[in-house]
């Protein structure tokens, strides 16, 4: 809650900066011409401002989808007043020296905002449906040669109610990933934004999720119903708890804290998923150790072999679980991570991508490795086949906060595993 406030407040400290800057700074906005129409116009953007922080935001039975929307439209026009402001700012330099200051806010400021303004929305508009398949290549020795060439189709962070009662784009995303035709269908948690009630008309859709070794899934920081104000823990409990009931009903084995066995013919490989694992302000409810002595199916036979002995595939959240701890404590090969949604901005090829997200998530997106499974140590410039624990983070589908994606599209991964080869993993700072 502390957290809502804040922003709300950070919203209205930078409306009242820029408004306040360009009425002091820009001569025009003062004139006699332009002054009620400006004035006008600042009015209706605090209303837009003042109904957008009042809608509820942790109330379990409200759409976030109207608040969402009316949030992003008073960013995108402020942006604009925002470069207008800083040119305006950037124009008054010169008299430093005692010149006549440049008036860059209307000429060179106000360009720039519309080019922004029109970016913005391009990416709310066109750039969260365009789904980008990504295709990977992960190399390790331990791979039995009966897994070489198994596929796996990875999905994350669909944040249903983002999307409201529009089933078109995740209709569009199963068929995307149907037609890949992969082995086994990961997704890494981040199914709702709140609250179980936001899969129900997405429901039918998911079941058409089909792969030969089925769908497997495991929890986000989203899925745990932190982010609403319920009426007593009971309840919350108990939409979690309706949320793994609608994953199993949907045919996805879910692992909360467990492993599961993939076989063909006398080589067997291991899915392994946590809890979502956080740090602060994310609950953490992942369990490792619990996770690899727990099998899916009480009472099966199938153990775990010895460490280091079996290709192992771990599913968790957030990748930080990774960085911080997998690779330092256990054998894993492989684990697969969402999360990071790349902050929803990339510029760059995606061989050499820059997302803000690099300033929160060292391993935001792609796939990562290091030298050694003991120390962070040096980034990895070359790379050797099965030298290390490796993870790829899927940058997600869906969105969180504001509905706009831009240089980093909606994202399907289909994983190659495979003995020899594989693609060069970005350097881990």
């Amino acid at each position: 809650m502390r957290f809502g406030v804040i922003i709300i407040l950070v919203y209205i400290a930078f409306a009242f900066i820029v408004d306040g800057g360009i009425w002091l700074l820009c001569p025009k906005a003062r004139r006699r011409k332009w002054r009620w129409p400006y004035l006008g116009f600042t009015i209706l953007c605090w209303g837009l401002l003042i109904v957008a922080v009042s809608l509820p935001w942790r109330n379990v039975s409200s759409s976030l989808v109207p608040k969402m929307w009316m949030l992003y439209t008073w960013l995108s026009i402020y942006v604009v007043k925002g470069s207008v402001l800083s040119w305006q700012l950037v124009g008054l330099i010169p008299r430093l020296w005692k010149d006549r200051r440049m008036q860059l806010g209307l000429y060179v400021g106000l360009p720039v905002g519309l080019v922004c303004f029109g970016l913005m929305w391009w990416g709310a508009l066109a750039g969260r449906r365009q789904i980008e398949m990504v295709r990977v290549d992960v190399a390790s020795p331990r791979l039995p040669q009966t897994f070489e060439g198994f596929t796996i189709a990875q999905i994350s962070d669909l944040h249903l109610g983002t999307w409201g009662n529009d089933t078109s784009f995740i209709s569009a995303l199963v068929d995307s990933v149907n037609a890949q035709r992969p082995d086994l269908i990961a997704f890494t948690g981040d199914l709702v934004n709140r609250s179980s009630s936001e899969t129900a008309p997405f429901v039918r859709i998911l079941s058409r999720l089909h792969a030969p070794c089925g769908v497997i899934s495991v929890m986000g920081n989203h899925d745990y119903g932190d982010y609403a104000n319920w009426t007593t823990e009971q309840a919350q409990h108990a939409d979690v708890d309706r949320l793994r009931a609608t994953q199993r009903s949907m045919g996805w084995l879910l692992l909360d804290n467990a492993y599961t066995s993939l076989v063909r013919g006398s080589d067997t490989i291991y899915i392994i998923g946590v809890e979502n694992w956080g740090e602060p302000p994310f609950s953490s409810y992942g369990d490792l150790a619990a996770a690899l002595a727990t099998h899916v199916r009480p009472g099966d036979d199938t153990r775990l072999p010895a460490k280091g002995s079996a290709y192992k595939l771990l599913l968790s959240h957030n990748p930080e679980h990774w960085r911080l701890r997998v690779r330092h404590e256990s054998d894993i090969d492989l684990t697969l991570s969402g999360h990071t949604h790349a902050m929803q901005f990339a510029v760059g090829s995606r061989s050499r991508r820059f997302s803000p997200a690099v300033w929160r998530y060292p391993a935001w997106g792609g796939l990562y490795t290091t030298a050694s499974a003991d120390a962070d140590a040096l980034p990895v410039r070359s790379y050797t086949a099965g030298n290390s624990s490796q993870l790829y983070v899927n940058i997600g589908a869906g969105e969180v906060g504001l509905p706009f994606r831009i240089g980093a599209a909606p994202e399907i991964t289909l994983i190659t595993l495979t003995r020899t080869g594989g693609t060069a993993p970005h350097p881990l700072p």
